[in-house]
């Protein structure tokens, strides 16, 4: 039951997703607002992840990947 409407949300097309106007057409309904929302939510925790990650990347393991490269003797 709900795989079924949200099936039929992103299945309905509205002025908003299927106008020649492209971004000067406003959003005309649920759906529309309901796919923005969570277009922004995915951005969101995306850019938080990314920050997060770039700041804090947890690579403290002695096998990882990093540690082993820069352990690595090329002298011969």
């Amino acid at each position: 039951m709900i795989l079924d409407f949200l099936l039929h949300i992103f299945l309905l097309q509205t002025e908003f997703s299927k106008s020649p106007k492209g971004r000067l057409a406003s959003p005309q309904g649920i759906p529309d607002y309901i796919i923005v929302a969570v277009s922004v939510l995915v951005v969101i925790v995306s850019l938080f992840l990314l920050i997060k990650y770039f700041v804090q990347p947890k690579e403290k393991d002695e096998n990882h990947i990093k540690r082993v490269i820069l352990k690595d003797d090329f002298s011969g």
